[in-house]
Parts: structure tokens; C-alpha cells; sequence
């Protein structure tokens, strides 16, 4: 038999029937009825099929019902007898028996799982009346609010009852019921155990008031224990249950957002003995904000494109995505993104994703990007051709075929010459060239001049960048490959697709005297420009990382096939280093298989030869590029990455830490190099180092105006993942073999790449060799060897020895004017010349010393030290030749002018305002206009810049232009003095001295005219070492030519300095004299006056007093 552990007490009912059956459960359902009789929730209904007994019509079962309080005996009996009659076992059934049998001893508690709050009864049985007592965890219990005792009495047996009221977790522990039986101590104990009814409710919500329905729930293991109900706080909704939960449904329509503030919903659980409990949901509805998208589409390639998502409530942030909602293009309370230059790359599904809460609506919008070229994408030719009058001219223009409409407009009269014109039925590859022909007119000098439109279906057009130049023919011709004829002195182009169907732009030739030149190359591949494009839009577009490692593979693939294109072609190159450039623009995260072909693709760019004498400078942008796209280089599980399996150039990394030492041997072409890195000189334990060498890049680099390189080129740079360098202590050691063991006077140089220029700073020779050099630096970049060949170091030593002697003359000269001055400046004429040279000399003496300090500052040319010894120079080298023009208008005026007499004070104001004012004035507008962008000097040298903000101009031409009108005054004096008009003759002594200044001015301006004329030839031709040396000598040596044409061959200032030195000699002669008579007798003294008679002391001393001797005036052809 089976009964429950809280049982005590047992009915037990003995039926026959009349058939053979089996009672089921349901056959006693109506003894647990609470209609007709309530039965506890513990009670467990029993059914056991008793054996058949000896009986041949009868068949017995016994029904045994438990139940847990003994006061429940009278009442289920009463009810037996009453009710078990009904039972629906057929009319068969026969009651042979009820009996009550009580149990032992026992103690229970109900109901059976308490929980907090509830109100539980323990009960004790006992067969006999007895005193009994409560405890609870050895504690005894006294009848109080809380706890209240009472018992009764059903025959024989005795029920004891503890009732707990409210129960919390203090109740929880060992109850006992202790009383003597028969003089023998019963004693009875239940632990109970208080429990927490646990709720799993539905989280806090947000929805939008747009109908959606919502359901919320509540959710207990003992929720059968439990009456739960509902309480909303806006109105009705539906309520629904299953075994476990309590489930609450709305509809979250627009009357729920009238509310501002957030609704709660509760579930309560309450259950008869007390216990209860509750959750609280809150929902807050949200009035969903209405999503626009403003865009114009279509739209054109190239065209800017605006979109701009918001909404018409307030939002946390908008995100506008393309495609998917996680590829994010623009985020804000208001998203915009504004591209300058859309490509078809941008077409697709733009998705407005509002956020409002922890809630989201979406919107979407499909934008369509037309297709229309670019245009340096479209090209034209002829460029130019000739024809004969009335005859007629083809022109063509080619594009990627898109379906275009194409118009030939004469771009002089803005007007259309010929439209949609049909393209060839069949095409070899994907440009497509249209053609119109046109006539010129039969008058003289006629032209057309054309250009090609493309226009697309949204009518948007593209103009061609090149124009095509029809003229009529005239006069000397050259013969084209075509049997065309141009004029001499002209050019025409070939298309070079008609070399090759597959090669856009012309081969320019030249026609001179009826004889064809040499052509000039401007073919390009069609495939390159196509990558161009490509990767043109690729950056504009909006997922340039997940289609740059496609690129990377098609422009590796397309330079293997163009390899000897590019390599003969300048133009190919141009779009080839183009295409690098804007790769390394990308900023794109790179892995080892895209750099593989990204170096294997500059490999071939690299190879050397002649086209790379016209783009040198391009040589810059792959260092740079190479170097950037290095430092973007991810290794992630490969520690290393070396790509060796290239012709040009190699590319070595590894990720190595503060402890690990970075080397690495390089073998290209005959040409090592090595590069080491010290452990302990690099920061953090993951640093990504990377190193490039090349052996072209010697080659293919612009030649430096004295040294070249001469050894590979190693680039060295940290990935923008690592930690860094330890700046103090760090050291990166290279050895570099010479490629022409030669040159001598080897420098370690770094590449400064954005000013084009080799710099030694933080660099350093360790070791010079027959053929190996080897160099410690304390950075990291592009680094080389530069060497010189003999004859530019001999050039070194002839401008820093003349330049030495120059410095030394010009002391020497300023010595001898100040001893002489007094002497030689008798009259205006000779005092303002005297003037001038003083001020010549100091200003070109200031100007080599500030040469001499500008030449030790060149290791760093864009440093604030050099850029002010560059200004100092320049200002002292242009007053020397204002003082110049001074010279020769003191000249121009005493002989034109002779009537006119001007003080000395005036003079002097004019000669240092313009001597010194002028040249200041003009050197501080050059440097306040471009030294704040950096552009002052030239980025090599501490002086002016001639190629690119072309400052050097500022001195050129006010140097050139002082020449020219000295030697115009030089012209008017020479005929003035050899012809003069009546009246004009100057005095015999003013036209000497006139004839001096002439005679400087005469010497001084060729020698500095010639000086710096080659200076301007050399900034055109910088590798002419013939000219080279005819301006260092003669720049070098001005301060000795100054001393010997102003000092040494001038009759007045040798007279002078003699005459000093006479007069200091006989000077000390007489006071040793004097001394010695003034101690002899008075028979000396005429011995004295003889002496003074017959020397030549006194007058001597007088002459050198006289102003009017006409001997102290020189006729030196040198002054």
C-alpha cells in the first residue's frame, strides 16, 4: 500500500461486487469534491486491488483513504456513509465494511510548504488526554499572538495544535511536542522550513504606441499554491495562464502615449493561508518619431551627394548605414553624410536607423548612382593637326563605354559641331571611340578649336580635359606616318591607339625646318587607367576595406601584363605611383597577402628605366607611400613576413619586444645592406617592425647637385600597432655596400620625403671601407649613402678657401679705408665713392659670414637657425648690390646733373635708405609671406627657394635689374665724358674722380652681374660642374677682387697708406731726435735744422696736408 509521509490517520473501505472490474481513480473523484465535502489539499487517495477471495460470484477491493488530522475522521466517515453508495462502480457494489484505524503517536504540519506570510498548524496525536508542551529550536513556546496552542478530542485519539501566525524566516528550524503517554514521555519533532515564493517577471519595457500587442508575465513553481491577479494602472487587458506563469496582454495603441509618464502593471499572489506577494512591470510608451530621408537620386558620378536622415521627435542618435545596419556611414541627432565625389560604388539601400530609448525604428531609402567619366578619362586626338582648306579633319574621342551621349563642341564659340556620333560596330577591348569629322574654313590663320562632352541619361555632362586644335595649313611642311602634312615649327600628335588598340593619349611630334623630331611618349595602358578609376572610386566609396584586398590582386595582375608598358612609358608610371599613392591614402588596416601584392605590384613600378629620367620626383611618393602602407601592415599570427621573391626590392618585418633584437641581411643585384636594432631600445612587448630595401631607387631618384646615392635604400618604420621607441637610447645600426667605389666622402643620410631633400641630422658614419659603409642612426625612416665624386669636393674646397680669402681681403680692405680715409674723401665725389665701397665691403663680409654659418646648419635645412641665416644672407647679398646702384647713381648724378649740388646729409640719407631700407624691405616681405608655410628656403640649403615658392626671385631680380641700369649709367657716362654738351664739362679734378667711380663701377658690376647670372643658369642646369666652378671661384673670391680693384691698383690709396707708413716712420724718427738734443749742447742745434732741411720728412708731411695736390687722384683702370 502506498501512502503519503504525512499520513496518520487511514479509513480503510472493503467493497464486493458483483462483477470482475477495476476501480479507477476517477471512479472516486467525488470524495475529494469540495461541493459536497471539502478534503485538505495533503489528502492522497489510494486505490489497491485486493486479491480475489474464494467466492465464485463476488470479487473484493479495498479503499484506503489518508488523511493527515485525526479531527477529520468523524467528518470523512459521515461522509462515507452518505456519499459512497454513488459511486460509479455499477449497481453491483456492496459496502462490506468501514472501519477507522487509528495510528501511532505522530506529528505533522500544514499546510505541507510554507511560505512567507502564511499562518501554519502543527499537530501532535496522541491516544490519551496529556499535558503537553511546544518547543521551538530547544526554545520553549508560550501562548502569545504569534503563537497560539489549543487541542480536541475524537474518541480515542487526542489532536494537539500549534498554530504560527505570519511566518518569516526566524520560524524556519526544529519544532517538538513533548507529553507521557502511559507514564511514558512522548516526544515529537517536525522541522519546518520557510520559503520565499520566487516570481520571475517580465523586464521593464519600452514600445512604441503603434498597435503592436505586448504580453507581459509572471512566473512561479508555485503558482498552484497561489490565487494570482492583475492590477493595471491604464486600463483592461487580457489575462491567461499556463502551468507556470500568469501572462498579461495589451494593445499598445496611441491613447497609452496620452500619458507622459511610464505605466506599471502588477501581478499579486495571495493564497488562503496568508502568503503573498507581488511584482511591478513598467512599460513605457513612446510616440514613434515619423523617419526622413533626404537625398537626391539619381545623381551623377562625381557629382556631391548629400543625405540627411532625421526625424520629427527628439532621439538619441540617428545612424545612417548603407546596405547593412551595421556598416554605420554617419551617426547623430541629425545624421548627414555629405560625399564630394560619388562614385557608383554608392549605390544601393541607405538605412535611417532612429534611436529612441532602448527602442529603434528604421526607414530606408534606394539611391542609384549614374555612371558618368571623369574627365581625364575621356580622351581626344588628334591634339593638334593641320589640313588643307576645305579638306576635311577626323577627330575622335574615347571613353568607357556606359551607353554616353557624345558631343563635339567648338570650345572657342561654345557651340556643338557634330552629336552622337556612332561609335565602330565592333570593339577589341572596353573604350569605345566616337568620331565626327569637321572642315575649316579657307581664311588665313583659321582654327578650330574642339572638345568632347559626354553626357549621361540625367543629362549631366563631362568635358574632356585635353581639346583637339584643327589649323589650316600653310608654309614649310613635315610629312606624318600618315602622309599628312604640319607646318615646321609646330607639332602634331599620333594616336597610340592606332600602335596599339589597347594604349590611350599621342606621341607628340615636332616638326623644325621641315624635318620631324624626335616623338615624345604619352601612351598609356587602358587597363591602367581603368585601375585608376577603380581605385579612384574605391576611396570615395564606402566600403573601401572589404574592396581593397580585390584591388590589390587585379593591380598586381595588371602590372604583370603591363610590365614593359610601364616600364617605357612615363605616363604609365605617373598612374602607376598615382594608384600607389592613393592606396597608401586609404589608411586601411593591412594583412600579410595584401601587402604581398601590393610590394610585389611597386616591384614593378621600380624596375629601371628611361622613362624614369622625366618623373624622377615620383621616386618620393613610393618612398613615402611603401613606407605607409608599412606601418598599417598587421602580422596578427604570423610573427614574420618576408617577401624576397622580387627583382627590385624587398620587404622584411617581424614582431619582436623590448628584448629581442631586430636584424636583418639584404642581397639585390650585387648590393647588401643590413639593419640591426638593439634589444632594449624599442618600448612594450609587441612591436611590428618593418624594413624595405631598394636597388633602384638609386637610380631612379633626382641626382643631388654634388653627391649621389650610392648604395641601396632602406626603409625602416614601427607599425602604428606598437609601442614605440625608447627616444634616449635608441639606435638603428646599417651597413650599406657601395655600388661605385669611387665616390669618397661617404654622409649616412634620412630621407626627408615631404621636402625632397637628403639630411644627416641624428646621423652618423661609424665606419667608412673599400666598399662597405656603416651607419648609426637615432630614428627611423628612408635611409641612404651619399657620396661625391672628386671634382665636387674639389668644388667644396674652392668655395670654403675663397670664401676664407674673401673674408680675409675684406678685413684687410676695411683696415685700409679707415687708415686712409681723411686722405682720399677731398670733395663729395670722393667721399660718397669711398662711402660706397666701405658699405660694399661690409655688406658682402656680413654676407660670407653668414654663408660660412648657413653652410653649417644644412644638415638641417627646414630648422628656424638655417631659415634666419638664409634671410641674413640674402638681405646682405642684395644690399651689396643696392649699394651698387647707389655707386653708379652718385655717378649718374655728378655728371648729369653738374649744375645741381645736393648736400652731403641729403646724399647720405638717399645712399643707406636705399642701401640698407630697400633690401630690408624686400627680404622682410619674402620671409613674412612664405616662411609660415615653410616655404622661405629651399628645403636643401640655407638659402632661397627657386622651384617651388621660387623665392630665390625676390633676389634675382633686383640683383639683375641693378646690373642692367649700372650698366645703362656706365653707357650714359662713358658718352658724356667723351662727347659732353656745352656747359656740362666738369671741373679737371671732378671728372678724375668721376672717371674713378666709373672705372669701379666698370669692374664691380660685370664681376657681380656674371657672378650671380650664373647662379640663375645653375638652378636650370644644377649638374654643369664646368659652371659649377666659374661660380664658386668667382662668388668666392669677390671680397680679394674688391681689395685689389679698390685698394691695391688705386694710385690715391697706395699714395695714402704709404704716406702713413712715411709719416709714422719720420715721426719717430724726429722725437727720438728731439730727445737727443734736448740733452747735448747748443752746437746741435743747427745740426738739427739741416737735418730737417734735407730730409724729406716735412714736406712730405705737407703734402700729405694739401687738399688741392693733383697727384693723390688715380687713373687706375682697376677702381
Amino acid at each position: 500500500m502506498t501512502t503519503l509521509p504525512s499520513i496518520s490517520y487511514l479509513f480503510i473501505i472493503l467493497l464486493s461486487f458483483g462483477i470482475s472490474l477495476e476501480v479507477k481513480a476517477v471512479d472516486l473523484e467525488v470524495l475529494s469534491n469540495p461541493a459536497t465535502f471539502r478534503i485538505d489539499d495533503q489528502i492522497s487517495l489510494v486505490r489497491e486491488k485486493c486479491a480475489a477471495a474464494d467466492l465464485s460470484k463476488y470479487f473484493e477491493a479495498r479503499i484506503e483513504i489518508s488523511f493527515p488530522e485525526g479531527s477529520m475522521a468523524m467528518d470523512i466517515a459521515s461522509f462515507l456513509e452518505k456519499n459512497l453508495n454513488t459511486l460509479s462502480l455499477g449497481n453491483s457494489t456492496t459496502i462490506c465494511s468501514v472501519d477507522f484505524a487509528p495510528v501511532k503517536p505522530n506529528i505533522t504540519a500544514s499546510p505541507g510548504k510554507l511560505f512567507r506570510g502564511d499562518t501554519g498548524i502543527i499537530t501532535c496525536n496522541f491516544s490519551e488526554v496529556t499535558n503537553v508542551s511546544w518547543s521551538h529550536n530547544s526554545m520553549k513556546i508560550l501562548h502569545s499572538s504569534k503563537y497560539n496552542t489549543s487541542s480536541t478530542q475524537h474518541g480515542s485519539i487526542v489532536l494537539y495544535e500549534l498554530k504560527i501566525t505570519d511566518l518569516g524566516d526566524s520560524d524556519t528550524g526544529n519544532y517538538t511536542c513533548s507529553g507521557t503517554i502511559n507514564g511514558i514521555s512522548q516526544i515529537l519533532s517536525i522541522v519546518i522550513n520557510i520559503f520565499k515564493v520566487e516570481i520571475i517577471a517580465s523586464s521593464n519595457i519600452e514600445t512604441f504606441c503603434d498597435g503592436s500587442k505586448w504580453s507581459i508575465s509572471c512566473c512561479s513553481g508555485d503558482i498552484d499554491s497561489f490565487n494570482v491577479t492583475w492590477l493595471a494602472e491604464d486600463g483592461t487587458g487580457e489575462e491567461s495562464s499556463n502551468t507556470t506563469c500568469t501572462i498579461y496582454t495589451m494593445t499598445a495603441d496611441s491613447t497609452r502615449c496620452s500619458f507622459p509618464q511610464p505605466r506599471t502593471y502588477t501581478c499579486n499572489f495571495q493564497r488562503n493561508e496568508g502568503a503573498r506577494a507581488s511584482k511591478i512591470i513598467t512599460i513605457n510608451y513612446i510616440t514613434k518619431g515619423n523617419i526622413n530621408i533626404s537625398v537626391v537620386s539619381p545623381i551623377s558620378e562625381g557629382k556631391p551627394m548629400n543625405i540627411t536622415c532625421f526625424t520629427d521627435v527628439n532621439v538619441e542618435k540617428i545612424d545612417l548605414a548603407k546596405d547593412t545596419t551595421d556598416n554605420v556611414k554617419a551617426s547623430g541627432k541629425k545624421a548627414t553624410l555629405l560625399i564630394s565625389n560619388t562614385s557608383h560604388l554608392w549605390s544601393g539601400i541607405f538605412i535611417c536607423t532612429a534611436y529612441q530609448g532602448n527602442l529603434s525604428s528604421s526607414q530606408t531609402k534606394s539611391v542609384e548612382v549614374v555612371p558618368l567619366p571623369r574627365s581625364e578619362a575621356i580622351q581626344v586626338f588628334p591634339l593638334q593637326t593641320y589640313v588643307k582648306c576645305d579638306k576635311p579633319a577626323e577627330m575622335k574621342c574615347c571613353v568607357f563605354d556606359q551607353n554616353y551621349t557624345i558631343t563635339f563642341r567648338n570650345a572657342t564659340t561654345d557651340t556643338p559641331v557634330g552629336s552622337t556620333a556612332k561609335p565602330p560596330s565592333s570593339q577589341e577591348t572596353n573604350v569605345v571611340c566616337y568620331s565626327y569629322t569637321q572642315l575649316v574654313e579657307c581664311t588665313p590663320n583659321a582654327m578650330s578649336t574642339v572638345s568632347c562632352i559626354i553626357t549621361n541619361k540625367l543629362h549631366d555632362y563631362a568635358t574632356s580635359d585635353s581639346q583637339m586644335t584643327i589649323r589650316l595649313l600653310d608654309g614649310n611642311t613635315c610629312k606624318t606616318d600618315d602622309g599628312n602634312e604640319i607646318p615646321s615649327g609646330s607639332y602634331y600628335s599620333v594616336p597610340c591607339r592606332t600602335i596599339n588598340p589597347s594604349q590611350l593619349g599621342n606621341i607628340i611630334y615636332p616638326c623644325e625646318n621641315g624635318i620631324r623630331g624626335t616623338g615624345k611618349n604619352e601612351c598609356f595602358s587602358e587597363s591602367i587607367l581603368l585601375e585608376l578609376q577603380n581605385i579612384k572610386d574605391l576611396i570615395n566609396g564606402p566600403d573601401k576595406e572589404n574592396y581593397l584586398p580585390l584591388f590589390l590582386e587585379n593591380i598586381l595582375k595588371v602590372a604583370k601584363e603591363e610590365r614593359e608598358n610601364i616600364k617605357n612609358s612615363p605616363k604609365n608610371i605617373e598612374y602607376m605611383v598615382e594608384i600607389i599613392a592613393l592606396i597608401a591614402s586609404s589608411n586601411i588596416n593591412v594583412s600579410k597577402p595584401m601587402i604581398e601584392n601590393f610590394i610585389q605590384t611597386v616591384d614593378i613600378v621600380v624596375d629601371n628605366g628611361p622613362s624614369w629620367e622625366t618623373v624622377s620626383n615620383l621616386s618620393y611618393i613610393i618612398l613615402k607611400s611603401v613606407e605607409t602602407v608599412a606601418k598599417h601592415l598587421q602580422l596578427n599570427d604570423s610573427k614574420t613576413i618576408n617577401i624576397e621573391n622580387t627583382s627590385n626590392m624587398q620587404l622584411f618585418g617581424k614582431v619582436v619586444n623590448s628584448d629581442t633584437k631586430y636584424d636583418k641581411n639584404f642581397l639585390l643585384t650585387n648590393l647588401s645592406g643590413s639593419v640591426t636594432i638593439e634589444s632594449g631600445t624599442l618600448a612594450g612587448n609587441s612591436n611590428t617592425v618593418v624594413t624595405i630595401a631598394y636597388s633602384t631607387m638609386k637610380d631612379l631618384m633626382p641626382r643631388n647637385y654634388t653627391k649621389k646615392v650610392n648604395t641601396l635604400v632602406m626603409s625602416t618604420v614601427i607599425s602604428n600597432f606598437s609601442s614605440g621607441i625608447t627616444k634616449d637610447v635608441f639606435k638603428i645600426i646599417m651597413t650599406f655596400t657601395k655600388d661605385n667605389t669611387s665616390l669618397k666622402n661617404p654622409d649616412c643620410t634620412w630621407l626627408d620625403v615631404d621636402n625632397q631633400y637628403w639630411r644627416s641630422s641624428g646621423c652618423q658614419v661609424l665606419d667608412d671601407g673599400d666598399t662597405v659603409v656603416k651607419c648609426s642612426c637615432d630614428h627611423l625612416t628612408s635611409f641612404s649613402i651619399l657620396m661625391a665624386n672628386v671634382n665636387a669636393t674639389f668644388l667644396d674646397k674652392i668655395t670654403y678657401a675663397g670664401v676664407g680669402i674673401s673674408i680675409a681681403s675684406l678685413v684687410l680692405t676695411l683696415v685700409i679705408e679707415a687708415v686712409v680715409w681723411r686722405t682720399v674723401i677731398k670733395n663729395k665725389t670722393s667721399y660718397m665713392r669711398h662711402v660706397c665701397l666701405v658699405n660694399i665691403a661690409v655688406t658682402l663680409l656680413t654676407a660670407d659670414i653668414w654663408f660660412i654659418i648657413g653652410a653649417a646648419l644644412e644638415k638641417d635645412p627646414r630648422s628656424k637657425a638655417c631659415t634666419t641665416a638664409a634671410f641674413f644672407t640674402f638681405y646682405f647679398y642684395l644690399s651689396l648690390f643696392f649699394w651698387m646702384l647707389v655707386l653708379g647713381l652718385i655717378l649718374f648724378y655728378r655728371l648729369i646733373y653738374i649744375l645741381h649740388d645736393m648736400s652731403r646729409r641729403i646724399m647720405m640719407i638717399i645712399a643707406f635708405t636705399l642701401g640698407y631700407g630697400c633690401p630690408l624691405l624686400i627680404a622682410t616681405i619674402t620671409v613674412a609671406s612664405t616662411a609660415p608655410s615653410e616655404r622661405f628656403t629651399s628645403g636643401q640649403f640655407c638659402w632661397l627657394d627657386f622651384n617651388d615658392s621660387k623665392t630665390s626671385l625676390a633676389f634675382i631680380i633686383p640683383a639683375l635689374s641693378i646690373v642692367f641700369v649700372n650698366f645703362i649709367i656706365l653707357i650714359v657716362v662713358i658718352v658724356k665724358l667723351l662727347r659732353p654738351a656745352i656747359g656740362e664739362r666738369p671741373g679737371r679734378e671732378e671728372r678724375k674722380n668721376l672717371v674713378v667711380v666709373a672705372k669701379s663701377i666698370a669692374v664691380l658690376t660685370p664681376l657681380l652681374g656674371t657672378s650671380w647670372a650664373l647662379g640663375l643658369v645653375l638652378s636650370f642646369d644644377p649638374t654643369n660642374l664646368v659652371i659649377h666652378g666659374i661660380f664658386a671661384a668667382l662668388n668666392s673670391f669677390q671680397g680679394l677682387f674688391i681689395l685689389i680693384s679698390t685698394v691695391l691698383l688705386d694710385q690715391n690709396v697706395r699714395k695714402a697708406v704709404r704716406s702713413s707708413i712715411s709719416t709714422s716712420y719720420w715721426s719717430t724718427l724726429r722725437t727720438k731726435v728731439q730727445t737727443s738734443t734736448t740733452n747735448s749742447s747748443a752746437s746741435s742745434k743747427p745740426f738739427r735744422r739741416n737735418i730737417l732741411k734735407k730730409g724729406g720728412g716735412y714736406n712730405f708731411h705737407s703734402a700729405q696736408g694739401s687738399s688741392n695736390d693733383p697727384s693723390t687722384n688715380s687713373n687706375s683702370a682697376f677702381t
